[in-house]
């Protein structure tokens, strides 16, 4: 229907229209999508049943001319409205992934893939620099430069941005540039240059959101027509907003309400949580100063958050799993000019450690622990000195009864053979006195292995070099005893010292028996907490290169039997150490035993 002009708006009630346009006149279907107006006064139609279709009312002609798909028009294009920018080029918005251009007479397609994928449009605008803005239903926002250059770039719109919804439904443009999006929940006010963005809600005096239409009027008013009815607002020039205060509204802790002013709370102090409290939900707001203002949010944790959070409209924060510690939350609004809280809201907390965590409690553990050991070792001590009191009396004993008793028999058996000699008794007495002889120096050696007194190396080298002194000089062997001047003094065990011992008794039996050497030499030396006893003499040698005592089964040479090897193996064994023989025939022997004598806790 097309109505002759009026010159009151009430005056089209009662006038009949002018012309009636149907199927007849070119029109393609009477269910009709959009109407429109170009800067040349000329009308466009779009089809609620026919995609792809678009018709041109010719103002001067008065004739109606359709275009199809064959024409460039996507078969399923339904054009939601039509924009017109600076140079005369009309956008048509197919509400799918499409935009229309009407430029020089024909029409231009761009696609989704021209500027951002999955993106369905509800509206279009172009603003007087020639940016296209496009409306969706799902994806927020949606900014387009250069498009008919065909070098486009784009901007998203979002949540993150300060965007109250993503369901846009239509676009205006105030007079100062400002792009106005109708949303389904709020209208938002975007700053091109800035990005920042001012929201109005049906609290600032909207009549409402959802589907419908906005315009500008030729004095700059905006107008905005949804099905729950029409809003004006009338801009007006930025101005800077001061910092909006910001308030705590609610705590949970610990699965607990903890009582705040009903107006909220500014500073929040001296809140205890126990170690199995260590949740927390914080719900705050902001007072937005200036109508149409949008807040957001920054918060952020002292002792656990290195920087403010980004900014959000969320107003609440949550900590799920807070470790022990002292804390301080602090939140601020931020406005849509970038101005932040001067005060930001804060509440101070302590998160208490577990019992076994806390000072108190650790020193408790440290004093227990410490008079535990205190008390091992103090019996460990006692064991010590009763041990070495067993030894003590043991050795005294066999010192004093039965080495005195075993040199009884011997003198005895001495001067009875004295007596009894040429009447054939001599020669057992002689056996009897020796016996007795050996088993003194056997009884001894046992006395001196067991005596606590003689627990220390000097000792025990100082006996080395007796024996070594009796056995060598006997079988006329020159030798040399070498021992560092400045060796370091330490303890040895009982067992450690008799094992050593009768190994080198051994060897130097085994040298100057068996061996033909004529000379020797002793090393003792202590090196990185090891004992080494190296023993060389120049002697016929091995008949075989090496020898070494892992090896059970050892040839016997030069005086070392397969059972004295077993037997110095195993010795060596009970003390952790290694005993090793090197022979060539003709060039002698070397010995090395080596002992460790690393400290150990608790060693006597």
């Amino acid at each position: 229907y097309r109505y002759a002009a009026v010159e009151q708006v009430e005056q089209i009630k009662a006038a009949k229209p002018a012309k009636i346009y149907t199927p007849a006149d070119n029109l393609p279907s009477d269910k009709i999508r959009m109407v429109y107006e170009d800067s040349m006064r000329d009308v466009w139609f779009s089809y609620e049943d026919k995609p792809g279709f678009l018709t041109w009312w010719n103002r001067q002609t008065d004739r109606l001319q359709t275009f199809t798909p064959e024409n460039g028009i996507p078969t399923n294009c339904v054009a939601q409205s039509l924009r017109e920018d600076g140079a005369g080029n009309l956008y048509f918005p197919c509400f799918t992934e499409n935009i229309l251009i009407f430029q020089n007479n024909s029409f231009r397609t761009f696609t989704h893939e021209t500027f951002v994928k999955d993106f369905w449009i509800s509206d279009i605008l172009v603003d007087r620099k020639g940016r296209v803005w496009a409306a969706t239903p799902t994806k927020g926002l949606l900014k387009i430069e250069n498009l008919i250059s065909g070098n486009p770039t784009t901007k998203v719109y979002t949540h993150e941005d300060g965007l109250s919804s993503l369901s846009g439904q239509f676009l205006t443009e105030d007079r100062d540039g400002r792009i106005y999006y109708l949303s389904a929940s709020a209208l938002d006010v975007v700053e091109p240059e800035t990005g920042k963005i001012k929201k109005y809600t049906i609290a600032d005096g909207l009549n409402g959101t959802g589907n419908g239409v906005a315009f500008r009027d030729r004095s700059g008013d905006l107008w905005f027509g949804t099905h729950r009815g029409v809003s004006r607002l009338t801009p007006q020039a930025a101005k800077p907003q001061p910092p909006p205060p910001v308030f705590i509204s609610s705590l949970r802790a610990g699965g607990k309400n903890v009582p705040l002013n009903a107006i909220g709370e500014i500073e929040i102090a001296g809140l205890t949580l126990n170690s199995d409290e260590r949740q927390m939900q914080i719900d705050f707001f902001g007072l937005a100063l200036a109508t149409g203002e949008s807040l957001r949010y920054q918060y952020k944790l002292d002792g656990a958050d290195k920087d403010w959070s980004q900014p959000s409209t969320e107003r609440t924060a949550n900590y799920p799993n807070i470790p022990a510690g002292n804390y301080r939350f602090l939140v601020r609004a931020v406005n849509s000019d970038g101005a932040v809280s001067e005060t930001p809201a804060t509440i101070s907390f302590t998160v208490l450690r577990p019992v076994w965590q806390r000072w108190w409690f650790l020193v408790m553990a440290s004093v227990l622990i410490g008079l535990l050991i205190y008390a091992l070792y103090r019996y460990r001590i006692e064991q010590v000195i009763k041990l070495e009191r067993v030894r003590t009396r043991i050795a005294t004993d066999l010192h004093d009864d039965i080495g005195s008793s075993l040199s009884k028999i011997a003198i005895l058996s001495e001067v009875v053979r004295q007596k009894t000699k040429g009447n054939g008794a001599s020669e057992p007495l002689e056996i009897i006195a020796n016996t007795s002889r050996e088993m003194v120096d056997s009884m001894s050696d046992i006395v001196w292995a067991i005596n606590p007194e003689r627990d220390s190396l000097s000792d025990l080298i100082h006996r080395m070099r007796r024996f070594a002194e009796d056995i060598l000089d006997a079988q006329d062997i020159d030798y040399q005893f070498i021992v560092p001047e400045h060796l370091k003094e330490i303890a040895l065990g009982a067992d450690v010292r008799r094992d050593v011992y009768l190994i080198f008794k051994e060897c130097l039996n085994n040298l100057a028996k068996h061996s033909k050497a004529t000379e020797a030499e002793i090393k003792i030396n202590l090196e990185s907490e090891k004992l080494t006893v190296e023993i060389n003499d120049n002697g016929r040698g091995f008949t075989v290169p090496s020898i070494h005592v892992t090896n059970d089964s050892v040839p016997a040479s030069n005086g070392f039997g397969g059972n004295g090897l077993r037997n110095m193996r195993r010795r060596t064994k009970n003390f952790g150490g290694d005993f090793q023989i090197d022979s060539e025939i003709g060039k002698g022997t070397r010995i090395v035993l080596q002992i460790p004598v690393n400290k150990k806790i608790f060693a006597a």
